[in-house]
Order: structure tokens, then C-alpha cells, then sequence
């Protein structure tokens, strides 16, 4: 599942590049990205690809750069809730059930 990032960054010379570059080097890969330019900021939208590295630590590391002001992860709320429909479907698999005797005459 891809997770995706909504970023805020000051208008500053390079805050882009530092921020594309950071999630370069943490070994993810961009698959989609949208930007809105403003004079007080830059809204940036990203898509990240699937990998088996967390994407909440990626989502603290940004949040550390100089020139961001917000990261927000869009995904985090809709990639939990299957997770709740599985688990209660589970649940309802292995509930106790009461016993019936084998062989039993009536």
C-alpha cells in the first residue's frame, strides 16, 4: 500500500530539493507528487511507494527539516481501519460456541 504525505514548506531557496532528497536518502521512492505555490508557503502533496521501511519514522525525520512548517500522512487513518474489519471477523470465527454431545440420543 502506498502511503501518502501532505508537507507545508517555507518559500525558501533548496527547501524542496532537502526535502526530496531527505526521502531519497531514507531509501523511498516518490511515485506521485503535486504542488501548490503560494507566497508564504509551498504545499507539497507526495505519494511514496510501498517498502518495508516505516513511514511514520520518514514522516518525523521530514518534520526535523529546517523549512518545513506541517507534515501530515493523508493514509493513516484509512490504512487502520481494514485492519479492524479483519480483526473482528476473526474474532467471530474462533467465539466460543456451545458443546454439543457426539452421539447423543433425544
Amino acid at each position: 500500500m502506498t502511503t501518502r504525505f501532505e508537507i507545508t514548506l517555507d518559500t525558501a531557496e533548496g527547501a524542496m530539493i532537502r526535502t526530496l532528497g531527505l526521502i531519497q536518502r531514507r531509501g523511498f521512492t516518490v511515485s506521485r507528487m503535486d504542488m501548490k505555490s503560494t507566497p508564504q508557503n509551498v504545499q507539497l502533496r507526495l505519494e511514496v511507494a510501498d517498502c518495508e521501511r516505516c513511514p511514520e519514522v520518514l514522516q518525523r525525520q521530514i518534520e526535523r527539516l529546517h523549512d518545513v512548517q506541517h507534515v501530515r500522512q493523508l493514509t493513516a487513518l484509512a490504512a487502520a481501519q481494514p485492519h479492524r474489519r479483519i480483526g473482528r471477523a476473526l474474532v467471530s470465527l474462533f467465539a466460543p460456541r456451545p458443546r454439543v454431545a457426539v452421539g447423543s440420543r433425544a
